[in-house]
């Protein structure tokens, strides 16, 4: 595939969806305006491969929309020329952020762990059935890290939570307090134990998210009251 899709500078849209067989994509990264990225239900998917050297400034560009749903054995981002068999490997700690992403999507993806950080993603956030490591990471940025000066997932309106991020342990206590333009807030099929926990996030500051205008609750067959 490297070989015809590389040189499509002027893509602006990518979207696989059944390609049986597929197990490494090409690098995508510079392709300066790719702006919407789907993979649906790509079984045999590893590793999306990115090349070196790597510049924040042409580190998808211009991505706005990612999507993956049921690519199963999907791992992440790998370096060209690496060890696929060396587990251990760590350079995709060494990626930029995605500078312009508004909507992720990750759907039925647990094997994936190996991604660009997304603090500043604007429009939708919904991980559901995938590896909370992703998030962590996002949230555990440091300061001096921020891209714009914000706390990560400060600009976000819309954020799924199900079980996949009641699952969080590595990530700081206080982060859903970054949250402060988040206006849509959907809550699915969480039971009434975990609404308990997320009770608990806001006993102390019950202004913490400031611009919420909406909340649904979605598949929630065990709640018994609403939490206070």
């Amino acid at each position: 595939m490297s070989n015809w899709i590389s040189p499509l500078k002027d893509i602006i849209e990518i979207s696989l969806i059944f390609c049986s067989g597929l197990r490494y994509f090409p690098p995508l990264e510079r392709l300066p305006f790719l702006k919407s990225l789907q993979l649906f239900f790509l079984d045999e998917l590893e590793y999306i491969f990115y090349e070196e050297p790597i510049l924040p400034e042409s580190f998808f560009p211009s991505l706005e929309i990612l999507h993956f749903y049921h690519c199963y054995k999907l791992k992440g981002w790998r370096r060209m020329g690496d060890d696929l068999n060396d587990i251990n490997s760590s350079h995709h700690l060494m990626l930029p952020h995605f500078p312009c992403l508004s909507e992720l999507n990750i759907n039925q993806c647990e094997m994936l762990t190996l991604m660009p950080t997304f603090p500043n993603i604007k429009k939708r956030l919904s991980l559901v059935d995938c590896n909370v490591e992703i998030l962590e990471a996002t949230l555990n940025i440091t300061e001096s890290q921020y891209s714009i000066g914000f706390p990560p997932l400060s600009m976000l309106k819309y954020l799924k939570i199900d079980e996949t991020i009641m699952g969080m342990v590595n990530a700081t206590k206080d982060w859903f307090k970054n949250l402060t333009s988040l206006e849509n807030l959907l809550f699915e099929g969480l039971s009434s134990e975990q609404f308990q926990v997320i009770e608990t996030w806001f006993k102390d500051d019950l202004n913490c998210l400031p611009s919420l205008k909406k909340i649904t609750f979605d598949y929630c067959s065990n709640l018994r009251a609403l939490p206070d």
